[in-house]
């Protein structure tokens, strides 16, 4: 039978001290650094919300991080943390003493408040914090500007928001007080689910109203709009200021087919997008209002990280302001899936690539429809993408010759680690989209043959899917060509696995051991890759399968 420790004396100090309230209150200024953050947490945890009031009055830190105290979408919890930020939100002058400027909301910083004063003092970055104001004489009181509340707001498709009290409840009081201040989120994702076309709507530009906009930095909008609705929001992007990354989708063009229509509202968006002059990072999704108005949008001189695009028609102008224009003469990361280029020349697309071989470290040519002849356009240029690491040319129509061709120069560039591509036009019969099994295989023999010869120094992946299959997916499986070169076998290797497993043998098994586990495990590896496996690691991986296959 085990016996509970006795409490300790602070321990019966807090609970002496929670049942008197009014003693606490008066005189809070008295309490013992050594007590105060253990004591506040009781008295959260107790919902003592006097108590609560009068320490606030007097935090001595820049930020009270009540997010780390709060049950996870607990209501109750969240009543007493916005009991406290009314309070101060109404008070025109604070007492001396508080140092208070953000009160954090957010789930984070779970370890802050048992690693002492030391780890409070600096639980908010600078760029956080407020301006102090200026001193009354006399009065012992200081005015301020109004405290800062940080919160987290990400909407995932999967999420019943609609139901979520929790959230209903922070912008409904929000809203109340947004004369009092606003609520600031640096990464704001809203990924509705497609349903909720009106309701959705409402929530994302209600969540906009009570935000400080000039503060988000990152914008996620996943939703099916109208373009009425489109124009609201992108009147609130258009104030914020400091926003380095936007991500948005749909508003397609495929719905809206007036040009003279999409060509006002067209003037109506890029006239506020254009006013982003801090982004580095810009991705939509099916969207009708880039086609002819790039030039009005990517207009800033600070030069874009990252540029995604899909689904999105976009006019010869535009392409021709994406080779030249400054915010694409760095770019790291360059996506563009099905956004369909067969009747454009791809000299334009050779020209930004040459721009940014230096810098570019991400390629993705997916759906679009690229043929040969437009392919040999861009290939000079592709050959000088030093940096490149990921390239995807899945989904495109080229030719057996053309592929290989492809292959041997990427096969070159030496930073490279994946390669996608699509399986060539041979392995069709009945028009592009039926692959047809007996086709593939004879492609698949002298794809095999080709990478034998060639011998990339990374990762290939040969077929009509845009990425590997999943496992049981059997014909999906079969319609992939997996290369994997020997140099990247060890890459897989866990740390953790062989401490674990391996600790009685010596350096040279582990290797040898597990170099053959790592080749069992990966069923999609290619027979030339084994085949330049020296004979120990070889051997191992033929006793690991007989083993295998004895259990």
């Amino acid at each position: 039978m085990s016996i509970e420790a006795p409490p300790t004396l602070q321990e019966l100090t807090m609970q002496i001290l929670l049942r008197n309230q009014a003693l606490v209150v008066s005189s809070v200024d008295s309490l013992p650094q050594a007590l105060f953050l253990q004591f506040f947490k009781e008295a959260f945890a107790y919902r003592s919300t006097e108590i609560l009031k009068a320490m606030v009055q007097a935090w001595p830190f820049p930020c009270l991080p009540l997010g780390a105290l709060m049950k996870t979408r607990d209501l109750k919890d969240l009543e007493v943390a916005l009991d406290l930020i009314n309070m101060l939100w109404r008070q025109k002058v604070h007492p001396r003493r508080c140092k208070l400027q953000v009160v954090d909301l957010r789930n984070e910083q779970q370890d802050v408040w048992s690693l002492g004063y030391m780890a409070m003092a600096h639980a908010c970055s600078a760029k956080d914090m407020t301006e102090q104001g200026a001193a009354y004489p006399g009065a012992g009181m200081v005015a301020k500007k109004p405290v800062k509340v940080f919160v987290d707001i990400c909407i995932q498709e999967k999420d019943d928001v609609l139901k979520d009290k929790f959230l209903a409840r922070l912008l409904r009081w929000a809203k109340k007080r947004k004369h009092l201040g606003k609520l600031y989120c640096e990464n704001l994702q809203m990924n509705m689910p497609h349903v909720w076309e009106n309701k959705g709507t409402y929530l994302i530009l209600n969540v906009l109203q009570v935000m400080q906009l000039n503060y988000i930095q990152e914008l996620h909008v996943v939703h099916y709009w109208n373009r009425d609705t489109t124009n609201t929001l992108v009147r609130y992007v258009g104030r914020m200021q400091n926003l380095r990354v936007f991500s948005f989708s749909c508003v397609s063009a495929k719905d809206y087919t007036s040009p003279s229509l999409n060509e006002w509202y067209s003037s109506m968006y890029s006239a506020q997008l254009r006013k982003l002059t801090k982004l580095r990072e810009l991705r939509l999704y099916d969207v009708f209002f880039l086609y002819g108005k790039l030039h009005k949008i990517l207009r800033s001189q600070t030069p874009l990280e990252s540029l995604s695009l899909g689904s999105t028609p976009l006019k010869l102008s535009d392409w021709m302001h994406l080779s030249q224009c400054p915010s694409t003469s760095q770019l790291k990361y360059l996506h563009l899936q099905d956004c369909r280029l067969e009747d454009l020349s791809l000299e334009l697309l050779g020209a930004l690539l040459k721009r940014v071989a230096g810098t570019l470290e991400s390629l993705l040519l997916e759906e679009c429809v690229i043929t040969d002849s437009q392919l040999d356009a861009i290939l000079p240029a592709l050959s000088c993408c030093s940096q490149l690491t990921l390239f995807s040319f899945f989904g495109n129509h080229i030719s057996m010759a053309a592929l290989e061709n492809l292959l041997r120069h990427t096969a070159r560039l030496s930073q490279l680690r994946l390669a996608r591509y699509p399986a060539p036009l041979e392995s069709y019969r009945c028009g592009w989209g039926h692959l047809d099994n007996e086709s593939f295989a004879q492609v698949q023999v002298k794809l095999r043959q080709v990478l034998r010869d060639i011998r990339p120094p990374h990762e290939v992946q040969i077929g009509d899917v845009p990425g590997p299959a999943p496992p049981d997916k059997r014909a999906k499986e079969a319609h992939l060509i997996t290369y994997i070169p020997p140099s990247s076998v060890f890459s897989h290797l866990n740390p953790e696995m062989i401490r674990n497993r391996v600790l009685t043998w010596s350096g040279l098994e582990k290797q040898q051991v597990l170099a053959g586990q790592s080749l069992l495990r990966t069923e999609a590896l290619d027979i030339c890759a084994l085949e330049k496996l020296p004979m120990k690691q070889f051997l191992s991986s033929v006793h690991g399968g007989l083993s295998q296959e004895m259990h």
